[in-house]
């Protein structure tokens, strides 16, 4: 269960994944002691559904869990394109696992029990190192004034994109080449300002 029912979507929030529920309220409190924004999970699993694309400065998670452990979370971050920082924290950390972390893209890697100071000072290390990516347009006026950069061809893919459609659909629909609706939809992302067509669309989700 989430030890932090929050839906703040603020971009610099940091994510807690710790089974022992002890360690994961210690965490918590410590880092909003520290002025951070926290939201803590008892698992890996209820994090990866939980999350929304865009959002968050970094991870802070231990590495030996049950079900999906540090690094299987690590490798489905990966996959699904979630580009935060992630800081593992384990009771039974050895040299092979930490250097199999680190060069899998881990920031840090610290052992139990925790040294409150070393955490936030790896905390800030990381944020320094790996600034949160400013993803959200501020409300829907600014979308509006992106939306009106786009194209009228442009307006009708993202509509296309939008209504569930594939690259390779648009392309038949307009009878178009599937390159074009590729640069297209590349341009879009430029001048709605995001990285990414997931981040588009929950911005288009959020501000409608």
């Amino acid at each position: 269960m989430d030890a932090d029912k929050s839906k703040s979507l603020c971009s610099d929030i940091i994510f807690v994944i710790d089974d022992d529920d002890d360690m994961l309220k210690y965490l918590t409190a410590l880092l909003r002691s520290a002025n951070f924004d926290v939201k803590g999970f008892s698992n890996a699993a209820t994090f990866l559904a939980d999350y929304q694309a865009g959002f968050g400065a970094c991870v802070i998670s231990d590495m030996m869990m049950p079900e999906i452990d540090g690094l299987e979370l690590q490798k489905i971050m990966a996959q699904r394109e979630i580009h935060l920082p992630l800081i593992f924290i384990s009771a039974f950390g050895n040299i092979p696992m930490a250097k199999n972390a680190i060069l899998n893209g881990a920031a840090d890697f610290l052992e139990k029990p925790l040294d409150a100071m070393e955490l936030l000072k790896s905390v800030k290390a990381v944020l320094k190192k790996y600034p949160p990516r400013k993803h959200r347009l501020q409300g829907s006026d600014d979308v509006q004034r992106h939306l009106e950069k786009l194209t009228k061809r442009e307006h009708e893919i993202l509509d296309r994109l939008f209504s569930g459609e594939t690259n390779k659909e648009i392309a038949g629909n307009l009878k178009i080449s599937l390159r074009t609706v590729e640069n297209h939809r590349n341009n879009i992302l430029h001048k709605m300002n995001v990285k990414r067509y997931s981040d588009l669309l929950r911005l288009l989700l959020v501000t409608s």
